[in-house]
């Protein structure tokens, strides 16, 4: 992806025709946002590539799993690394969604805040998931929101109370799940 590209604002039609190889863009406020951008060096070439580590894939597996057992039969689902499309310039891909509405969800993703948005952090992504994210996911109204700590073995709740988050910090037991009655996650499930 050239830099150029990361210069100028993109509304979100544009967002959907740009091509940028193998690297993941978010859209934050017009603003292309690449993520989890790593290099390689092939032949004299630098090739720029999107790819979580081993670690964040695994959380993310488990997660979903946790999630999509429970809600077999149910109205919600989980989604891995969907399209969030907040405002007409603000789109995130995060790592696991749950949507309760079908009528938000189509072939390109999700058209407006999801119930439950988690993300896993990495260390190209910590400020931008724990601050930025954050406060458009608020503003968004999304109900639920975790930040995975996978250095730390621990799991943020943000959970909305009167247009603010409410923050509870795990490291141990189970999380309730509030969007979803009578689930928890196991903690020591996903850092095992």
């Amino acid at each position: 992806m050239e830099a150029t590209l990361l210069e100028r604002r993109y509304t979100y039609e544009e967002w959907l025709e740009l091509d940028t190889g193998d690297v993941r863009t978010e859209l934050v406020n017009g603003y292309l946002y690449p993520l989890h951008v790593q290099t390689e060096i092939v032949n004299g070439e630098v090739y720029s590539f999107s790819a979580a580590s081993l670690s964040h894939q695994i959380i993310s597996r488990k997660l979903t799993v946790q999630f999509d057992i429970y809600l077999q039969g149910r109205t919600c689902q989980v989604f891995p690394t969907i399209n969030v499309r907040l405002e007409d310039d603000v789109l995130f891909i995060p790592d696991l969604v749950v949507v309760c509405d079908k009528n938000k969800l189509s072939e390109k993703g999700c058209k407006g805040a999801p119930d439950l948005i988690i993300e896993i952090l990495s260390p190209s992504t910590s400020r931008h998931d724990r601050i930025t994210k954050q406060k458009a996911y608020r503003r968004a109204g999304v109900k639920e929101y975790w930040i995975v700590y996978p250095e730390e073995h621990s799991i943020e709740t943000h959970i909305l109370v009167n247009d603010m988050y409410s923050i509870t910090r795990y490291t141990e037991g189970t999380i309730p799940v509030s969007v979803l009655d009578d689930f928890t996650v196991d903690l020591s499930s996903i850092f095992e």
